[in-house]
């Protein structure tokens, strides 16, 4: 087994116990869970809105296939930037400093 660098007795132990469980106990948190189910589910409800258009002739194949790339980067860029945002508000890089008054 290959240690990382430097690392105590009390850390070795921890560090043991971490991989011993292996990657099945890694899990994302349940709001990044379900705000992914969201961006997921609505980026399908409007290409199957679409697709539905197209086959009953009100949307052409073109418009459709433009529609469903845009929507689905539309819905990844809108999906990565609020999971971002919300995992910069879960651990925070700088934390505030309040002045005593």
């Amino acid at each position: 087994m290959i240690y990382p660098p430097r690392i105590g007795r009390k850390n070795l132990v921890r560090y043991k116990r971490i991989v011993k469980r292996g990657v099945d106990h890694i899990m994302m948190p349940a709001p990044v869970t379900h705000g992914t189910l969201v961006f997921a589910l609505i980026a399908a409800a409007i290409i199957a809105s679409f697709w539905g258009a197209s086959k009953r002739g009100m949307v052409s194949n073109d418009s459709f296939q433009i529609v469903s790339v845009v929507t689905a980067t539309l819905a990844v860029s809108m999906w990565l930037m609020w999971v971002c945002t919300w995992m910069h508000q879960w651990h925070p890089l700088i934390q505030p400093i309040y002045k005593d008054e």
